[in-house]
Order: structure tokens, then sequence, then C-alpha cells
């Protein structure tokens, strides 16, 4: 089967670079003849798998027409720097956030629940951002603590402080029956499940 042509993926702002970490475009190197075109952004899914051939995203998707295959399960946490740690102490619950500052989602990501903990915490917002990549960069510059998903906050090396307590959150990729038939997109999709797998926390 001829493998080639360009593969649409969109994903979040913060799965895209750890996808290309993780060596997406190495693993696609069998098929020179394949392109990939990354697309990021927040878009409700429906749409983007209207304008790509897959999606990557984080959270529950359901909707009329799409294909969803779960590929992982992230559960989340609260991180800082290590040099936060040291100057501030090490808080050990969402409880002891109010001694701290603390980094909130905003913008499309207010409706997160972390979000809504953080702000809650009592806490200091010392920084707020639409942004995950934002947070993680100044959580890790050490200006305070964020709540992140355990395998982005590890793999960024910042401090786990402690688990929150909230539902995992899958990551599935979606796509619609007409791009599912393309060879190049099959390839695309095993090779995104065997790399999303690594993110997966045990169940």
């Amino acid at each position: 089967v001829d493998v080639g042509g360009v593969v649409r993926v969109a994903t979040t702002e913060g799965l895209a670079p750890w996808l290309l970490e993780q060596g997406l475009l190495e693993a696609l190197a069998p098929w020179p003849a394949l392109s990939i075109a990354l697309v990021t952004g927040n878009a409700n899914v429906a749409v983007e798998v209207a304008e790509a051939d897959l999606a990557v995203r984080i959270g529950v998707v359901s909707g009329e027409g799409l294909l969803v295959r779960r590929a992982a399960r992230l559960g989340v946490a609260a991180f800082c720097s290590a040099a936060y740690a040291a100057a501030r102490g090490r808080p050990r619950s969402v409880d002891e956030l109010r001694d701290h500052d603390v980094l909130v989602p905003d913008g499309e990501l207010a409706r997160l629940p972390e979000a809504r903990l953080l702000r809650g915490s009592g806490g200091r917002v010392r920084f707020s951002s639409s942004s995950l990549p934002s947070l993680a960069t100044a959580c890790g510059r050490g200006l305070g603590v964020t709540i992140l998903t355990r395998a982005w906050g590890e793999s960024a090396g910042l401090e786990r402080l402690f688990d929150v307590d909230l539902p995992p959150r899958p990551v599935s990729l979606v796509m619609n029956a007409e791009s599912r038939a393309r060879p190049a997109v099959r390839v695309v999709v095993d090779v995104l499940l065997r790399l999303a797998g690594r993110l997966s926390d045990p169940a």
C-alpha cells in the first residue's frame, strides 16, 4: 500500500511539542512520502476533524460521525520548581496553597477544574494564562505553584508536590470515517497510539 501525502493533525498547544519531543517525526521515517502538518488550538473537536485528518484531544470526546480511540489517561498533580520549593517550602495539599503564589489557567482554560481549585485555594494569583505551556514555563522559573498532568510536569523537570484528587483525563484520537480510510492516516494513528501510551498513568 502506498503511504504518502500530507496528514493534518489537530492537537492542543501543550501536546504538540510533547509529541515532537517523543519522536513523532522520527517514528514516521519509514514512510518518507508521508508529511505531517500539526495544527494547534482549542477549537471544538468537530470543527477540527472537519478541517484536519484527525485530532488528538484531552477530555471526553463525542459527536455524530466521529470515530474515537482512547489513547491514554492522565492524572494531575501540583508542581513547582526546585528553586521555589527551596525558598517557599513545599505545600502538601490544596489547602496549604493559601500561603503560596499560584499560577492559574485562564481564558478558554478557566473551565478546567484545576483552574477553579487554584482560584479557590486562597493563594495569591501571581500569573494567569490561557496557554498551558506559558504556565509551565512560569512554574519552571520559580514564580509559583500550578497544576499540570503528571506526565507533563515530570517531563518538564518540575517538582511534584502532591497529587490532585481529580478524575484522570482521557487522551483520545478523533477522526471521521473518510479520514480513517486513508492508509497514511492509519499509519499516523498507530504511531500516535504508541506515543500517547507513554503518557498514560497506571489504571
